[in-house]
């Protein structure tokens, strides 16, 4: 199990959403920290960013990076699916 570290902007967003989608985000970032490379999880590498990667929950892409030596996973921002991809 690795350490999950969140953002500022990351905490900001989850205090946001409704209910339901908190949920699913948390479900989904619970899974990420129990195994970051779980290959039933929808993770890609972020194109232009080395070393991030995004991890799809629904409509919302969660941007990581995985420490491994530290065994950490820093969640970097949590964006609707429409301001993800034009990052």
């Amino acid at each position: 199990m690795h350490s999950l570290i969140l953002s500022r902007q990351a905490e900001r967003t989850l205090d946001r959403v409704d209910r339901v989608q908190r949920e699913r985000l948390l479900i989904a970032l619970r899974e990420l920290q129990r195994d970051p490379f779980n290959r039933t999880l929808d993770i890609r590498p972020v194109a232009g960013e080395p070393g991030v990667r995004r991890l799809r929950v629904g409509g919302w892409r969660v941007l990581f990076v995985i420490y491994e030596a530290r065994r950490e996973v820093a969640v970097l921002r949590i964006l609707p699916r429409g301001e993800a991809c034009k990052r």
